[in-house]
């Protein structure tokens, strides 16, 4: 099922790229992707589940939203942003690495205003909606957590100072010959 899952996300993922550039380099990002350690590591252990549903939910929010840019009436465009919206909250509910996502949706904006403007300028309503409610989905998403993400004693340790530190061990997790966890 694991398995199936990542499929899906590379298929995902190509569409995503795609969107971008042509059917090549799309498929070559996707393969890559997939065949990354890390990747096969996420896709292959149980115990990553929410990794790869999170991914899930954050390319189709993507793709949906990437949609609603494509549509021309209004009462689709409601539809793709309200289901990407959701789709974006079924991710946060999966992870809570979800957080980055409207970033991603504000690099996107500012990618299409840079290298896009004339027909980005027609859609940036859509897409600076898009982005304000992601953002303020987070906030509240952030606020009903907070307390159990900066506990006052101890406990789950969030800190802007994790970072190095875990973004290092992601990055050699897969060269680490001695690793028996799994």
């Amino acid at each position: 099922v694991l398995l199936c899952c990542g499929l899906a996300n590379a298929v995902l993922f190509y569409f995503i790229i795609n969107h971008f550039t042509n059917e090549k380099v799309a498929f070559l990002s996707s393969l890559v992707s997939t065949v990354m350690p890390s990747v096969v590591f996420v896709n292959g252990w149980i115990g990553t589940i929410a990794d790869v549903f999170w991914f899930m939910c954050c390319c189709i929010s993507f793709l949906l939203f990437l949609r609603s840019m494509l549509t021309y009436t209004n009462n689709y465009k409601n539809v793709f942003i309200l289901a990407a919206c959701l789709f974006f909250i079924f991710a946060l509910m999966f992870k809570e690495t979800s957080v980055v996502y409207p970033v991603i949706v504000f690099l996107y904006i500012i990618h299409q205003f840079i290298y896009n403007r004339k027909i980005f300028l027609e859609k940036k309503k859509i897409a600076i909606s898009f982005f304000l409610i992601c953002a303020f989905i987070v906030v509240g998403y952030l606020a009903l957590r907070f307390e159990f993400l900066f506990p006052k004693h101890g406990g789950y340790g969030t800190s802007l100072a994790n970072i190095p530190t875990r973004v290092l061990e992601y990055f050699i997790f897969p060269f680490l010959i001695d690793n028996t966890e799994i």
